[in-house]
């Protein structure tokens, strides 16, 4: 998925991998983000692949707004979250990993029918204050 990313180095391009059965809710390639923008985690996590083998990275990251294309039935939509921290890690392939715990936090919804994401009944709902606002794209 092409999505749009801004951190304190700026707004730039991203290849976006859903993985829902990742733990952690968001990692970056490493050089994804300029090194110099890149700090040390308050809270290191130590990443393995889906065969149970150890990943590096996980000791360093950066807040980052994600920019996504979402779907509600003929309309779509950019969302864009509030900064959450991302974790650098060894990916190869793709620039940044979504995980699940992501995608329960911003009420995103993976729809396979139209290999889309799209928004859950409570996030679409313009009473609740959520995480996420919501730009209609033309």
């Amino acid at each position: 998925m092409d999505a749009h990313v801004k951190t304190t180095a700026g707004i730039q391009k991203a290849k976006i991998l859903i993985d829902t059965g990742a733990k952690i809710p968001l990692a970056f390639r490493k050089d994804f983000v300029d090194q110099r923008h890149v700090k040390m985690a308050a809270f290191p996590v130590r990443f393995s692949m889906a065969d149970g083998k150890a990943m590096g990275g996980g000791s360093k990251g950066v807040f980052m707004e994600i920019r996504l294309p979402v779907k509600d039935g003929t309309e779509s939509f950019t969302v864009r979250t509030v900064p959450l921290f991302a974790y650098e890690a060894d990916l190869h392939g793709t620039d940044i990993i979504i995980g699940y715990p992501f995608l329960k936090a911003f009420g995103l919804q993976v729809d396979t029918a139209c290999d889309c994401l799209k928004m859950s009944a409570s996030t679409k709902s313009p009473k609740l204050a959520g995480p996420l606002d919501v730009d209609r794209q033309d």
